[in-house]
């Protein structure tokens, strides 16, 4: 798995390097510095994916577990709860059930407040 993220990481890092970075680029490089552990770098991934689609569920979740690793339990509670607000804009029935499943399962594990 290490090989393959930091395979990944370069591929969209090129992309970044190259201004052809999309929202979807920053998301998954998100899940690839995620996969190596590298939070803040996945956040901060999470954070421009979000900034440049602010419509985007899937930014919004990524968000939310990085949140909830690092500790900022508000933040990834809002997060969460944006990816909840945004998921019904998905064209797939399935992908929305599926999404709306996993950001319950994420706010059911964290404490209120």
């Amino acid at each position: 798995m290490t090989t393959d993220a930091q395979s990944l990481i370069a591929q969209y890092q090129a992309e970044v390097e190259q201004g052809k970075a999309t929202a979807t680029t920053y998301r998954n490089l998100g899940w690839s510095y995620h996969a190596l552990g590298e939070e803040e770098k996945a956040l901060e991934a999470f954070r421009q994916a979000a900034a440049l689609d602010a419509y985007d569920p899937m930014a919004f979740y990524g968000l939310g577990v990085i949140y909830q690793i690092v500790g900022q339990a508000r933040s990834a509670r809002e997060a969460f709860h944006q990816a909840a607000r945004l998921v019904d804009r998905l064209p797939d029935e399935r992908q929305r059930t599926i999404i709306q499943q996993m950001i319950k399962s994420k706010l059911a594990t964290m404490p209120e407040g």
